[in-house]
């Protein structure tokens, strides 16, 4: 109902899509809610962090590990907020799943865009921060880097830098991909997105090759049909450059219950994931 906002920026904010009918603002109280009620659960099975690593200054350049560094199966994660909010601790609903059928999770931490810190920069800060979970975690046979949103989005750019033969997997979980439509939007100004950054920062088919990877591409049907499209986009030129690909739009989900969905095992979401991050999937 803001009458400032243009088309662009609705079809870019996910919490103006959603599977029933509330405001923005109800969809993003009740994602938060969802995440406290995760990390509350989450205590019976765990000791919250099982390790903190720091990698900067900075608070937000870290990783969390939750599970045994000796695990079989890893997923990294990278949290969303379109490169500009969001935390590591939002990864809650992920992790009872995961950790009870034996794969570690690492949350990742980085450092936000701003007008001075272009979204180049967290790319290969994000590349970094990978390559060190890595060498922490040397006996993973199945290694997936994930993200939701903008996460999704620096988990493929950051692992075409880092080129590393250990990461089998891509999780790409309600993706924002093309970025070309986002600098003059309520997205991309705050950051000082240009058009020259949004077109180096997209992501390319050509960055992987046949054989180097394979992707889990997740989308919620409610959600805004931009990351709809691009989801479905992606997936198609994948399998055009014979890219193993596994794509879903799953009934009933949005931009957000999509990753709430993770903390119940009866979920669709769940079963895929927990399955793609499993050693038998390879």
């Amino acid at each position: 109902d803001d009458p400032s906002f243009t088309e662009a920026d609705c079809l870019y904010s996910p919490s103006h899509w959603t599977m029933d009918e509330k405001t923005p603002k109800q969809v993003i109280d009740r994602f938060i809610a969802a995440l406290i009620a995760a990390e509350g659960r989450l205590k019976a099975i765990t000791p919250s962090v099982m390790q903190t690593h720091r990698l900067g200054v900075d608070e937000r350049e870290a990783f969390d590990i939750y599970g045994p560094t000796s695990a079989d199966s890893v997923l990294i994660w990278i949290h969303g907020g379109y490169w500009q909010e969001g935390s590591r601790e939002n990864v809650a609903p992920l992790l009872e799943p995961l950790l009870v059928g034996g794969t570690t999770v690492v949350s990742l931490g980085y450092k936000l865009a701003s007008h001075n810190r272009p979204l180049s920069a967290l790319v290969y800060d994000v590349a970094a921060a990978i390559e060190k979970v890595l060498s922490l975690l040397p006996d993973a046979g199945r290694v997936v880097v994930g993200g939701h949103s903008a996460g999704a989005h620096l988990a493929y750019k950051a692992c075409a830098v880092l080129k590393s033969a250990r990461i089998t997997g891509l999780a790409l979980v309600a993706g924002i991909f093309e970025l070309t439509e986002l600098p003059d939007t309520v997205i991309g100004t705050p950051i000082g997105l240009t058009d020259a950054d949004a077109e180096e920062s997209s992501c390319q088919l050509d960055e992987y090759t046949e054989g180097e990877i394979e992707a889990l591409i997740l989308v919620g049907e409610c959600d805004s049909p931009r990351f709809r499209s691009q989801a479905a986009e992606l997936h198609e030129g994948l399998r055009s450059r014979k890219i193993k690909s596994q794509w879903m739009e799953l009934p009933n989900e949005d931009h957000y219950s999509l990753v709430e969905g993770f903390a119940h095992e009866s979920k669709k979401q769940t079963k895929l994931l927990k399955k793609f991050c499993s050693i038998q999937s390879l």
